[in-house]
């Protein structure tokens, strides 16, 4: 059986970065070939993820994590 852990992440709005949520998703840690799995403790939001949300759509950032909701962003920490 896969070693299996709950991933968070930080959904925020596209047209509202003040508006955020917390999306939880059952995940399996087996590697592919050649990768690792890393397990996060902290994070921290800094001055560097705000401009990615801020000029996600001119700069494409909002493509590099795509969330699969339509309005919502994943800022890379």
């Amino acid at each position: 059986m896969p070693n299996r852990s709950t991933v968070s992440r930080l959904f925020t709005r596209k047209d509202a970065l003040h508006q955020t949520r917390l999306v939880c998703q059952e995940t399996s840690l087996e590697a592919a070939e050649g990768k690792i799995v890393l397990r996060l403790d902290l994070f921290s939001l800094t001055t560097n993820n705000i401009t990615y949300a801020v000029f996600g759509d001119s700069m494409q950032y909002w493509q590099f994590f795509p969330t699969g909701e339509e309005g919502w962003g994943h800022i890379p920490v």
